[in-house]
């Protein structure tokens, strides 16, 4: 649409999106979803997501908590599949209890 997300300033209750699987580009996406939202959700392969010290530190920084993973198959995303893992992650500022790890997968047969 011609709009940077980047550029929303406003707080929010809930983000969710599928941002940018590269290092930098995530990182400024994620960091920002983290300021201005309570809550925020990503589609995003595992390791992204929390792969590195300092996107564990992003979140913290803002307060949020990995409140749950859930597995999700590339297929149910409508992606060719990968060897990677793929989940819905989701933050929640405030959150101080465990990570709940949840498996999703409706589709039989292996991970896709």
């Amino acid at each position: 649409m011609g709009r940077d997300c980047l550029d929303f300033r406003q707080p929010v209750d809930w983000v969710i999106t599928n941002p940018p699987w590269s290092a930098v580009a995530y990182r400024r996406v994620a960091s920002h979803c983290f300021e201005i939202a309570e809550s925020v959700v990503f589609l995003v392969r595992l390791d992204v997501a929390v792969g590195t010290y300092a996107r564990l530190a992003d979140a913290a920084r803002h307060g949020q908590g990995l409140r749950q993973l859930i597995l999700c198959s590339w297929a149910q995303a409508g992606f060719a599949p990968r060897g990677t893992t793929l989940v819905v992650a989701q933050w929640e500022r405030g959150w101080r209890g465990p990570t709940t790890w949840l498996d999703r997968i409706v589709t039989p047969g292996p991970l896709g």
